[in-house]
């Protein structure tokens, strides 16, 4: 006859005329101390393991790339000027080679990525 813990009577010292319900707990008019104690010993589960303090940490690859303000503005470089640059304009280049401001939806989410920022 097989408990409710999917293991034998005598395995836990339990009475083996002791029937399980639907609920798993088991009932038995003549239980004694110990049958009880032991069955809580099997019903027990270890304490959890404790978690570590979650850490914000800058991604690199934003800080590398973003700068912030001092009024909270965040700068980025303008692509285009890596290479074929003698078919662009003087002119073209200039601008491309100063920052220019993050579209107002995308600052969340690189804030984000940088908490100290």
């Amino acid at each position: 006859m097989a408990s409710a813990f999917g293991r034998g009577f005598a395995a836990l010292g339990l009475n083996p005329f002791v029937t399980a319900s639907p609920w798993g707990m088991l009932f038995c008019g003549d239980f004694r101390r110990k049958e009880l104690a032991d069955l809580k010993q099997v019903a027990t589960l270890p304490a959890p393991m404790p978690r570590s303090v979650a850490r914000r940490k800058t991604k690199k690859s934003a800080a590398k790339r973003f700068k912030m303000t001092a009024s909270g503005k965040l700068l980025r470089r303008k692509p285009g000027l890596r290479h074929l640059a003698s078919s662009k304009s003087s002119k073209r280049k200039r601008k491309l080679g100063k920052a220019g401001q993050v579209h107002e939806t995308m600052v969340d989410r690189i804030k984000e990525c940088l908490p100290f920022a």
